[in-house]
């Protein structure tokens, strides 16, 4: 029905084929509410106490770091195989250790509250540091099965985006490289995909949750901005498929990595078997435009959500409607 322009029905369709999937025999495991606390108790923790965390200077790494974030959808995909394809970077498809950490802070209260379970990191319990530190080096080494001393590691895993109080805490001299898109195209895909539900994916079936939690998470990106001590750029997928050198010219500089030509043959050397994301179909494919603007097309169906959505379209640098 998308393809055929027939909009309105599509859109009908895709809410019913939501609705199906989140009825679905084991999706009550999947708790969406348990999501958005984490991310509202997140935020307040990084109002409360962000500006007061002490980031020590003496810390080295032994490993060269950077977590690759953003909302899901927002073509992390894209640059993670532009970046995969340099013999010396080497990215983590969505299994990040961070993940391992927050796990193992949240079951020092069963109340799941992060005021609580983030008290190492608020009182700089160096202890506690060292253990969590070391907890995420030996997942990372499990999980690529090499060395990680002797690659670039780019730890992709979008909505660790929610996470950097704890990548601050741990690794104070990693770098974070944000994928942003026109946040009306980012929630419309998120609908439109039928995801592996989780708690943050649970949120992805209805229009009014995906808006909600894109808020929550972007308004937390904006005050992050404001107090993270951590170097960080944010780049536009739309500018990196209307104009890829430069992009890419850009985060390689921002990485510390020489530029190349061999960047334009990444394509070449992609096991799709290896991506696991929705995005897994169109990686090979020729760089293509279709996706940009596609809102526009749901207009009539998104137009509640613009005081929403809206402020952050002007943030980010994107046109409030359409431009040929």
């Amino acid at each position: 029905l998308d393809k055929l322009g027939q909009y309105g029905e599509a859109y009908q369709s895709f809410e019913s084929g939501n609705a199906v999937q989140q009825n679905r025999a084991g999706s009550e495991k999947a708790n969406k509410s348990l999501y958005q606390l984490h991310v509202a108790q997140v935020s307040q923790f990084v109002r409360t106490n962000m500006h007061n965390l002490t980031v020590s200077g003496g810390a080295v790494d032994d490993i060269k770091l950077t977590f690759f974030v953003g909302f899901p959808r927002s073509g992390t995909t894209l640059m993670e195989q532009v970046l995969k394809s340099r013999s010396n970077i080497i990215t983590l498809d969505e299994t990040s250790p961070i993940e391992t950490i927050r796990r193992e802070l949240l079951q020092t209260t069963s109340q799941f509250d992060i005021s609580e379970a983030y008290n190492v990191v608020r009182d700089g319990n160096k202890l506690k540091h060292e253990q969590f530190r070391q907890l995420y080096l030996e997942d990372l080494a499990a999980t690529i099965d090499c060395n990680p001393a002797d690659f670039h590691v780019v730890d992709k895993l979008p909505l660790n985006i929610v996470e950097l109080v704890l990548v601050q805490w741990l690794f104070p001299n990693a770098k974070v490289l944000v994928a942003l898109r026109d946040p009306r195209d980012v929630c419309l895909s998120n609908f439109m995909q039928r995801l592996e539900l989780n708690n943050a994916m649970a949120n992805f079936g209805r229009m009014e949750d995906v808006v909600k939690l894109y808020a929550e998470v972007m308004e937390l990106w904006m005050r992050y901005k404001s107090c993270l001590k951590l170097a960080w750029l944010e780049y536009r997928y739309e500018d990196l498929i209307t104009d890829f050198e430069t992009t890419i010219r850009m985060v390689l500089n921002f990485l510390d990595e020489p530029f190349d030509d061999s960047v334009f043959n990444f394509q070449s050397q992609i096991n799709v078997s290896e991506v696991s994301t929705p995005s897994y179909r169109d990686v090979k494919r020729p760089l293509y435009k279709s996706s940009i603007g596609r809102w526009a097309n749901y207009s009539q169906e998104m137009e509640m959500y613009n005081d929403n959505l809206l402020p952050f379209v002007s943030d980010f640098g994107y046109p409030r409607t359409m431009v040929d």
